[in-house]
């Protein structure tokens, strides 16, 4: 799994953002929020997974270097997450600790 600093390059990138402004911006997130995350490299994954869901990127892409960065060029191969399997996967990772 990438970490935070991974995960904002990619979506600066896909963005073709120049400046972390751009993003925090896009991502709807204020400055003080996103530096907070950047520092403490914690990985913010219920907003990361709502910014997915909203925005269409692919949790697989974004996370795990698979696939097409974007859910509109996934085959019927994929599968889109659900909101269940969203408070799941939060639900885990609260329970051990990350953010």
């Amino acid at each position: 799994m990438n970490d935070f600093s991974s995960i904002i390059k990619k979506l600066m990138n896909l963005k073709g953002f120049k400046k972390p402004g751009q993003l925090w911006h896009w991502w709807g997130v204020n400055k003080s929020t996103f530096y907070t995350w950047k520092d403490r490299e914690s990985i913010p994954f219920e907003q990361l997974i709502s910014l997915a869901k909203e925005k269409k990127i692919s949790l697989h892409w974004l996370f795990w270097n698979e696939g097409p960065p974007m859910r509109e060029c996934l085959d019927d191969q994929h599968h889109l997450i659900t909101d269940q399997q969203i408070s799941e996967v939060v639900r885990i990772l609260s329970k051990k600790g990350v953010e």
